[in-house]
């Protein structure tokens, strides 16, 4: 059955309809639950601009108003043949036909069905060897994607800079000591002639050990974050990470004083 002859069905079964089974126990009744009525001209009209799945919505709506009447049957075995899903279009009609054993008002409606369900029978025997491959594919290993991608790119980006931060406050830090180390070299013990240049060597070591503990915090967070990056952005199949017990991380430790001490810098992956 082609496309340009479906209405035909609708066609003739509203010709029915509006004929005039006027007993409310015929099935082939009009709804007269207005909203029944209303899901099937809401279905109908989706039907007949192929929205297949739209117009089933609708009719199973009307069904649940309406059930004793046999037009949604007829409305959803249509409906669901034109998506394709032959099973279930030839469960409706069927149910459709059980209702119109013996109406002889529905006898040119009762023949197209039956039509309608010879032809999707021929149609299904023919999928099996129209459609199967003469020849099994080759089995294909997917490719592996990149282990660098984008977001570990950019944690070996950001890695670098913190290492860069950390070699930066390092320097820092031992200049920071040196001046410390100048200062009690000038001034061992205060009160002493050289106080006033010993103190300008403490100020500086301070300027350099806060100049430390800013790099080395601003390394710490780098490094940090690169390491979450490469381990949240691999790919997806990424199997070569083995399995851990806990998650990666690092932690940094930096002994901050007025004069750089020293830093902790302790990584776990």
């Amino acid at each position: 059955m082609t496309r340009s002859a479906l209405p035909t069905i609708f066609s003739l079964l509203l010709l029915m309809l509006g004929a005039g089974a006027a007993l409310a126990d015929d099935p082939l009744a009009r709804p007269s639950d207005p909203t029944a009525r209303k899901h099937l001209e809401d279905g109908e009209a989706f039907y007949n601009q192929e929205k297949w799945d739209s117009a089933v919505v609708e009719f199973e709506k009307g069904a649940l108003v309406a059930p004793e009447l046999a037009v949604w049957y007829l409305a959803l075995g249509q409906a669901h043949r034109q998506a394709g899903r032959y099973e279930r279009a030839r469960w409706y009609y069927e149910r459709f036909l059980s209702k119109m054993d013996g109406n002889p008002e529905a006898e040119d409606v009762v023949a197209m069905v039956r039509k309608f369900i010879d032809d999707m029978a021929a149609a299904q025997s023919r999928l099996p060897s129209e459609a199967a491959p003469t020849q099994a594919p080759p089995l294909t290993t997917p490719a592996r994607g990149s282990r660098f991608t984008t977001m570990r790119k950019i944690a070996l980006g950001l890695g670098a800079g913190g290492v860069a931060a950390v070699g930066t406050g390092l320097v820092f830090g031992l200049r920071a000591q040196g001046f410390d180390q100048d200062a009690d070299d000038l001034c061992p013990e205060p009160p002493c002639a050289r106080a006033a240049e010993a103190n300008a060597l403490i100020d500086r070591g301070r300027t350099n050990a806060r100049y430390a503990n800013i790099a080395y915090g601003i390394g710490a967070v780098a490094v940090v974050g690169a390491a979450v990056l490469w381990f949240t952005g691999g790919p997806a199949d990424d199997d070569a990470r083995e399995p851990r017990s806990g998650a990666p991380g690092a932690a940094v430790g930096v002994k901050l004083s007025p004069v750089f001490k020293g830093f902790d810098v302790i990584m776990t992956f």
